[in-house]
């Protein structure tokens, strides 16, 4: 009977411990998120392998704002710039990620132009 509490304790630490440990992990994810993980690595992790995951492209994507056809064209674009270069995005991606900002308007416009004038 001791020999079957034991085991049962045994089992019951270990399933804390592992609980414990995955909250933990959980914990120091949200907390790099929070502030700023992107910035505090130095570098993008998109930069790293070269071809950004959805998931950091949506991390990216959500520290900008969306361009509204009554905004300040100037003031967008130094602000988009900004926000990359802070986060240490590749400028390879800005491209991509600044049609998936523009408005409406800007975005018939950007299509307009020639492949070569939409590198940023």
């Amino acid at each position: 009977m001791r020999l079957k509490v034991a085991l049962a304790r045994e089992k019951r630490l270990a399933l804390e411990a592992g609980r414990r440990a995955k909250e933990e992990e959980r914990l120091a994810r949200e907390w790099t998120y929070e502030t700023g993980g992107m910035a505090q690595q130095g570098e993008c992790r998109a930069s790293d392998r070269g071809t950004p995951a959805a998931t950091e492209l949506r991390e990216i994507k959500a520290l900008l704002r969306l361009m509204t056809d009554d905004s300040d064209v100037l003031t967008y674009f130094m602000t988009f710039e900004r926000v990359l270069e802070l986060n240490s995005v590749d400028r390879s991606l800005w491209a991509t990620i600044l049609p998936t900002q523009l408005s409406q308007k800007a975005l018939k416009i950007f299509a307009m132009l020639s492949m070569e004038s939409r590198s940023y």
